[in-house]
């Protein structure tokens, strides 16, 4: 989830909350499009209609952001689409920087909610483990 003042931000379509999960997952670096169909549908199909709808899914989430004044957490650029992990306050990131008050919240679920998290979920696991 995704929250502001502590409430979660809401959005219109799944698939665009989605999306943002998978960018805080890639911990700032630039996903292109073809990379997301791929995460976002399993079939591997990346088409013109896919291109299209990503860009619904984009758009929709920076609408979602930007009554609360942070689309700009938001980064697009020729490379592709990415989280600015400066702008975020995330126990994900905070795990990662090894902070233990955020290693001890950890207890085995890291966004349940999507197939993709898979690996990221071993190597949290790991981090844990050693």
């Amino acid at each position: 989830e995704i929250f502001y003042d502590n409430k979660p931000i809401k959005f219109l379509r799944n698939k665009s909350k989605e999306l943002l999960a998978f960018l805080i997952d890639r911990n700032g670096s630039s996903v292109r499009n073809a990379e997301i169909a791929n995460v976002l549908w399993e079939d591997g199909i990346y088409d013109r209609s896919r291109q299209k709808q990503i860009q619904i899914f984009l758009s929709d989430l920076i609408k979602s952001l930007k009554p609360f004044g942070i689309e700009d957490i938001i980064v697009r650029s020729r490379l592709g689409v990415s989280i600015d992990k400066t702008k975020v306050d995330c126990d994900y990131y905070r795990f990662i920087l090894g902070e233990p008050k955020y290693i001890n919240l950890f207890m085995g679920e890291y966004m349940k909610n999507y197939p993709w998290a898979d690996f990221t979920l071993a190597l949290l696991d790991d981090k844990i483990k050693k």
